[in-house]
């Protein structure tokens, strides 16, 4: 029942991103415009746009990225007047990581916030849950949920159509791609394990602890 009852929310999550998504980009540029800060799209969002020119089609939710040096409280302020909800903030240790999910019409907006280090790379956390339990379980459990370290080639940005909204991309985003999805990135995988990406480690002995 519960299988059928999250294949169901999902679904209807695919629905509104599919439905949503311009609207979602155009304001997500409103902000950050305003704010007079940089984003561009990441992850799922970014192979979308370079592999299939849209949302691929078994996504949940928006990923964007932005500079963690950048963020502070008027990013919610900001984002709250066009319409998003900060709907959760996972902190890892004191200033080692930072990730928040807003909330458009249902849909979700993750944000990564990455740091710039040596050898032309970046770095971010994302986490991620103990699969035999569940996100409430988890986090019931082991007091937050477990973080991944994933670094990514990167050089500057540059300007992208995406969904009829010009946005930004990483100019090496083949790079970022392939480091991230492995060599075959352009041949769709619904199955696709985020916690064996690449380019993500698994850190041992801290836990993200989410603020809801």
């Amino acid at each position: 029942m519960y299988k059928l009852y999250t294949k169901y929310i999902n679904k209807k999550k695919r629905v509104q991103l599919k439905k949503n998504g311009t609207k979602i980009l155009e304001n997500l540029n409103l902000a950050f415009t305003e704010l007079n800060i940089p984003y561009w799209l990441a992850f799922g969002t970014l192979l979308g746009a370079v592999r299939e020119k849209r949302i691929i089609s078994h996504d949940l939710d928006l990923d964007i990225a932005a500079w963690k040096s950048s963020h502070s409280d008027k990013i919610a302020k900001a984002l709250s007047k066009y319409g998003f909800t900060l709907a959760r903030t996972i902190v890892l240790g004191e200033n080692i990581g930072l990730e928040e999910t807003y909330s458009y019409k249902s849909v979700n907006i993750d944000i990564f916030y990455f740091e710039k280090i040596p050898n032309n790379l970046i770095r971010c956390h994302s986490f991620y849950i103990d699969n035999s339990l569940g996100y409430t379980e988890t986090i019931n459990k082991y007091g937050g949920l477990f973080p991944l370290e994933i670094t990514l080639p990167f050089n500057k940005l540059i300007k992208h159509t995406f969904l009829g909204v010009h946005v930004y991309i990483p100019d090496m985003y083949t790079e970022q791609l392939v480091c991230h999805y492995g060599e075959d990135y352009m041949i769709p995988n619904s199955s696709w394990d985020y916690t064996k990406a690449p380019s993500s480690i698994k850190v041992r002995g801290l836990m993200g602890i989410v603020y809801e």
